[in-house]
């Protein structure tokens, strides 16, 4: 290598910084979601393990969940700052060659399906300890499977209630973890 050359980076520091935040977003937006879920939708009363020694309590599985969640977040950041991942998205369908990505639009937005997966997080969020959650889960799993164009709104409606159904079957049927059933859960009784 010559002398006067500059010597070489890190992939994350040449790549441009709107295309670094494109592909930061996300895994931060989870890792908040997961922060949130520990921090303010499970109540600190609700123990890990059931007082009685019978074995889980209300808390483990989010906890869990949000554990799993901010895992995966913590590796897809060191993945997109490694350079391990591109952070452009293809620019054909099926196109996985990260040497095309090199010549991505630095101006380019932010992709408005991200933003909207991310804020649905938080919408989430705000609406379990409303209605509850599975209500909460039910129009969660509706509206990503009709932001993602998934089926007609009656096949979403119908995989949404079977999986809300499995949910609470496991959770409250199996593992006898109560969820949470939010303020309209508490008004209906």
């Amino acid at each position: 290598m010559p002398l006067d050359a500059p010597s070489p980076a890190s992939p994350s520091a040449t790549r441009p910084a709107g295309v670094l935040l494109r592909g930061l977003a996300l895994p931060i937006a989870v890792l908040a979601f997961a922060a949130l879920l520990v921090l303010w939708l499970i109540p600190a009363e609700v123990p890990a393990a059931d007082p009685g020694g019978r074995g889980l309590g209300g808390r483990f599985f989010p906890t869990l969940i949000a554990a799993v969640l901010a895992a995966l977040a913590v590796a897809q950041i060191g993945l997109v700052l490694s350079g391990g991942q591109s952070t452009a998205p293809a620019t054909a369908a099926g196109d996985d060659d990260p040497a095309s990505d090199e010549g991505a639009d630095e101006d380019t937005p932010l992709d408005p399906r991200t933003l909207l997966a991310a804020a649905g997080l938080f919408v989430y969020a705000a609406l379990v300890p409303l209605v509850g959650m599975l209500p909460a889960t039910f129009l969660a799993v509706v509206a990503y499977m009709r932001a993602l164009h998934v089926g007609a709104w009656w096949k979403a409606a119908l995989f949404a209630l079977a999986f809300v159904a499995v949910v609470a079957g496991f959770f409250e049927g199996v593992a006898a973890v109560p969820l949470p059933r939010g303020l309209l859960g508490a008004a209906l009784g």
